[in-house]
C-alpha cells in the first residue's frame, strides 16, 4: 500500500453535516436558512432559494379570512383568523381535522355549524363555484386524484377554472389559452417542453407548479394548501415555498396544512396545533420551532401513553 501523501489535499467534509442551532432567535433563524441553501446546493447541485425570516406586517384592520365557531369533522368550536399577507400553519396528527377544515371552506363539505367570514363578511357558500367565486383557491393533499388532469395538456390544466372566459363566437381561443398559459408556466417555474405536453410527462414538482400556477393565475385573496409540497423532490420543494410566500408577500392570505414540522417552522408565520378536535395551541412566530412542533403535535398521544 503506497504512503500517503501528507501534502495532498483532503477531501471536503461535505455530505456528511450534523449542524444545530442551540437558540431559536431571529439571528440563528436567519443563519439556519442560509445553512439548508448551502446543504440544498450541495444535494441539487444548484442555488436555491430557501426562505429567510419574513419581515413582520402591521395587523389588518378586518382579517381576510376569519372562522367563528366552525364544527366539521371531528372539529368543534374552531375560532381563527388569517389576515392578507399572512401564512398561517395548521398542525396536527393524520386524522385530526385539518383536511376537513381546508375542504370546508372551499365549500367541499358543509360545515355542521358556525361561520366563515371573508374580509369580515359571511361566506353562505353552497359549494366549490361559491367559494371559487367568492375568492378562495385550494390545492388538496392529493394530486393525483383530485387537482391534476393527467392526460390533459399543461395549458389544459393551468386554465381549467377560467375556461368560460376564453369562448368566443368562433369557438375556443385556443391562441389565447397557450399565450397565457405559457406566461404562468414562465411565472410558476414550471420546466417543460411544451405548453401542449400532457400533464403526465412532468415530475411530482411541476405538476404541483402547475396546480399553484391555476389558481394564484385567478389573483384569489384566499389560498387553502393541503401538504403542499408532498411527494416532489428537495428542489421543487424549495421553489414552492419560494412561490407562496411570494404570493403572501403581494397581500394573499395562505391557510396551510402540512405534516413536516420542519417545512411548517420554515414557511409559516404563525401555526396552529389542533388536538383533541380543537385549536389547543397558538404558536407565534418566535415560538415556532419544528421541535416544538413535534413535541406539541405529539403530546396528547405522549400523555395518553
Amino acid at each position: 500500500m503506497p504512503a500517503l501523501d501528507a501534502d495532498a489535499p483532503k477531501p471536503p467534509a461535505y455530505p456528511f453535516i450534523i449542524y444545530r442551532f442551540k437558540e431559536q432567535s431571529e439571528t440563528n433563524k436567519t443563519k439556519r436558512a442560509s445553512f439548508l441553501a448551502t446543504l440544498v446546493r450541495l444535494i441539487v447541485g444548484a442555488d436555491l432559494t430557501v426562505p429567510t425570516v419574513r419581515p413582520r406586517r402591521e395587523r389588518a384592520e378586518v382579517p381576510a379570512l376569519e372562522l367563528k365557531k366552525v364544527s366539521v369533522g371531528p372539529l368543534r368550536d374552531v375560532d381563527l383568523t388569517v389576515e392578507p399577507g399572512e401564512i398561517v400553519g395548521l398542525a396536527g396528527l393524520v386524522g385530526s381535522g385539518r383536511s376537513s377544515l381546508l375542504r370546508s371552506i372551499f365549500g367541499v363539505h358543509p360545515i355542521a355549524s358556525g361561520s366563515v367570514l371573508l374580509h369580515g363578511r359571511p361566506v353562505r357558500s353552497a359549494g366549490c363555484r361559491d367559494a371559487i367565486a367568492s375568492g378562495v383557491a385550494y390545492v388538496p393533499e392529493n394530486r393525483a386524484d383530485d387537482a391534476a388532469f393527467a392526460h390533459l395538456s399543461i395549458a389544459a390544466n393551468i386554465v381549467t377554472p377560467r375556461i368560460p372566459a376564453y369562448w368566443s363566437l368562433r369557438g375556443m381561443r385556443d391562441g389565447a389559452i397557450r399565450t397565457d398559459a405559457r406566461a404562468l408556466m414562465r411565472s410558476f417555474i414550471v420546466r417543460a417542453a411544451s405548453s401542449e405536453a400532457p400533464l403526465s410527462t412532468l415530475s411530482g414538482g411541476n405538476q404541483q407548479k402547475v396546480v399553484l400556477a391555476r389558481w394564484l393565475g385567478m389573483a384569489p385573496r384566499v389560498l387553502l394548501l393541503d401538504e403542499p409540497t408532498q411527494g416532489v423532490d428537495v428542489g421543487a420543494r424549495s421553489e414552492i415555498h419560494a412561490l407562496i410566500r411570494r404570493a403572501a408577500d403581494d397581500g394573499l392570505a395562505v391557510l396551510m396544512a402540512a405534516s413536516d414540522p420542519e417545512e411548517m417552522a420554515v414557511v409559516v408565520d404563525r401555526a396552529v396545533v389542533i388536538r383533541g378536535g380543537r385549536i389547543d395551541l397558538h404558536l407565534t412566530r418566535n415560538e415556532l420551532t419544528a421541535a416544538r412542533l413535534t413535541t406539541e403535535i405529539h403530546r396528547e398521544r405522549t400523555e395518553a401513553a
